[in-house]
């Protein structure tokens, strides 16, 4: 523990600052629930509708639905502005699950007004697409390429705030914040027309709504309510730690890719009705506890919340132009109480990647984000019985990569009973080299060093 907090430390303090201000208004963290800071996890309009100008909004949907006589399919989308760069985003995706093959719809870096949003009411407009609605009830339409798709969601579950009980709902990014509002499971139907081919879709899905003030280039640009967000970090680690046992793991792993500005997100809709919320900061880490918190909700609409998650990662893929490393699969354990749930996610299709490096830094190269639908299995139980979770999943890792590329330091104890001793894996492509340590006490002493230097 004392060394995840020491790494998280001595890297907000060497993280770099760049000089150039981000014009934008605070108010929302004020009443960060948007005129009713009391309850937590009900939307009401003002939640809803625009934050404008805060530096960073978003209106997500996600479904997976079976076409009539064309299998199953999977999409996700954003409709975004952002006031760093600043620019408006369509993030819009389509996969065929049963083929793989994923479809790039969306268009990047617009001017700001490409995006039309009003307050108090989800109602935007994007070019020929837009998504309109309050809680429960929304449609989205998309016009894009040879692609016209018609979806209407209503929601199942109730709407929730990450962390609403904890910080107040307010997620601290650098010096910056944001809140961040999902519901997991919807109702899902509508129509989809490829090619002039129209065909009536159904299935479950996903609606987010995301706003506040923090930059990638500028992670640690002071907040005008940098007192809120330090109030928001100190309720956070102590809630992390109050999950949290402080003994030493068998196993965990650091990596340069897994940095605190990037993510894990993993949205499931099982097949017995129930769906699933993880987010998870990695802060460095990646295998062992995890920085975030899972929602899982059930079918009478019951959240239970999990916070002392560990995970370690599968199948990873290689970028080598950026030297970064993403997973491809995420194996998660957690507990509450007596209650424990293990799942696995893996994707199946055609990554689809978002490459953004427009990024005013000389220390960040960029920012990727990459998605994919995939297949989730594993069960809950709650000390008495087991219930088995299948179903679908969106997995969707973002990396902010910086220029020292990929490196890595693995740490494997071996404690009494079974023997006393440490073993060190550490590679790092910025300096060149490989090192292999193991140092062992019992049951026989042992010493192994190694030293490699990577082409």
């Amino acid at each position: 523990m004392k060394i995840i907090i020491s790494l998280i430390i001595s890297l907000f303090i060497l993280a770099p600052v760049a000089s150039s201000p981000l014009l934008i208004s605070d108010n929302f963290l004020q009443n960060p629930s948007g005129g009713n800071a009391v309850a937590l996890d009900t939307w009401d309009p003002d939640d809803e509708g625009d934050h404008f100008p805060c530096g960073r909004e978003w209106w997500n949907v996600d479904a997976f639905f079976e076409v009539e006589g064309m299998g199953n399919w999977s999409l996700t989308a954003s409709f975004e502005y952002e006031m760093e760069t600043p620019a408006c985003n369509l993030f819009l995706t389509v996969f065929d699950m049963d083929s793989g093959t994923s479809y790039s719809l969306g268009s990047y870096g617009d001017p700001l007004g490409t995006l039309s949003y009003e307050k108090n009411m989800v109602k935007l407009k994007y070019q020929n697409s837009w998504l309109e609605g309050l809680y429960p009830s929304y449609a989205v339409h998309f016009e894009r390429k040879n692609f016209v798709i018609n979806l209407h969601y209503e929601a199942i579950t109730p709407p929730k705030w990450v962390a609403g009980g904890i910080s107040q709902g307010i997620l601290p990014m650098g010096l910056g914040y944001y809140k961040y509002g999902f519901i997991p499971l919807c109702r899902v139907s509508g129509n989809i027309t490829i090619d002039n081919e129209s065909r009536e879709l159904h299935g479950s899905g996903y609606y987010e709504h995301v706003w506040g003030n923090w930059t990638y280039s500028n992670p640690f640009r002071a907040s005008s309510n940098i007192r809120n967000v330090s109030v928001a970090y100190k309720d956070l680690i102590k809630w992390w730690l109050s999950h949290h046992s402080l003994s030493i793991p068998s196993s965990i792993a650091f990596s340069s890719d897994n940095n605190m500005f990037g993510y894990d997100w993993i949205w499931a809709a099982f097949n017995n009705n129930w769906s699933m919320f993880y987010g998870n900061i990695p802060s460095w880490v990646c295998k062992g506890p995890a920085f975030g918190i899972l929602y899982l909700a059930t079918d009478e609409g019951e959240y239970i919340s999990f916070s002392n998650i560990s995970y370690e990662y599968g199948d990873m893929a290689y970028v080598e132009n950026y030297d970064v490393y993403y997973p491809l699969e995420i194996k998660i354990v957690a507990h509450e109480g007596n209650r424990t749930l293990v799942l696995s996610a893996k994707m199946v299709c055609d990554v689809h990647t978002y490459l953004d490096k427009n990024l005013s830094s000389n220390y960040w190269k960029a920012i990727f984000l990459w998605e994919s639908p995939g297949y989730i299995s594993g069960y809950y139980s709650d000390g008495k019985k087991n219930v088995s979770l299948d179903g679908k999943c969106e997995i969707e890792p973002e990396r902010q990569v910086s220029i020292f590329g990929h490196n890595y330091l693995g740490l494997n104890f071996t404690m009494p009973p079974d023997g006393f001793g440490m073993g060190i894996s550490f590679i790092s492509h910025f300096l060149g080299i490989g090192v292999d340590i193991l140092f062992q006490i019992a049951p026989a002493l042992k010493f192994h060093f190694l030293i490699s230097f990577l082409p």
